[in-house]
């Protein structure tokens, strides 16, 4: 039953995330990461929105991006999937960045992030979340790569957690590793 349930959810995350309307649709993402205090790994899957730039003929530009995402997360030591929740997750995300590429090929960033998402189970691992609605809040640093800046690369750390709105609130971080294609 366990394998059907993740097969459900993989499937409506790939419907959700590449049938949105491709007009809109400005760049998609894949991450993996580890949680440092756990066994558990994070792969995820998103679609991102270009939302606003600001400071545009300033030498450092601030830019805004809508992040909806589908995460998986595996208790290594486990095989029974028991607590391996999947996430899915609305985040605004807000990047400092270069105007203009440094050699017209690599432009450098500090991405910030504070969203809400749903979880499928109220564990991850040992760690106790209470409930299935937590906060995900991330910072990172990356690179747009490339002549065309279609690239990203970004190592960042990530924190769901729900706030202490329902106690245990033990919360879970990562350690996270995103690569971006920009369409």
């Amino acid at each position: 039953m366990s394998r059907i349930r993740n097969f459900r959810y993989l499937l409506f995350s790939f419907l959700f995330v590449f049938f949105t309307p491709s007009y809109a649709l400005d760049a998609v993402t894949l991450s993996y990461g580890y949680s440092y205090h756990t066994d558990v790994n994070m792969g995820r899957i998103s679609a991102q929105w270009d939302w606003k730039t600001w400071l545009e003929e300033s030498p450092v530009q601030f830019a805004s991006l809508m992040d909806l995402s589908y995460g998986y997360m595996h208790d290594s030591d486990s095989d029974d999937g028991k607590f391996d929740p999947h996430v899915f997750a609305f985040t605004p995300l807000w990047r400092l960045q270069m105007r203009d590429p440094i050699a017209g090929l690599i432009t450098p960033f500090l991405e910030v992030g504070i969203g809400i998402s749903l979880f499928t189970e109220t564990r991850a691992d040992h760690r106790k979340l209470s409930t299935v609605y937590q906060f995900e809040d991330h910072i990172g640093l990356g690179f747009k790569l490339g002549k065309e800046q279609k690239y990203d690369l970004k190592v960042s750390y990530w924190h769901y957690s729900n706030a202490d709105l329902k106690r245990p609130n033990s919360g879970v971080n990562f350690i996270m590793t995103t690569f971006g294609y920009r369409l």
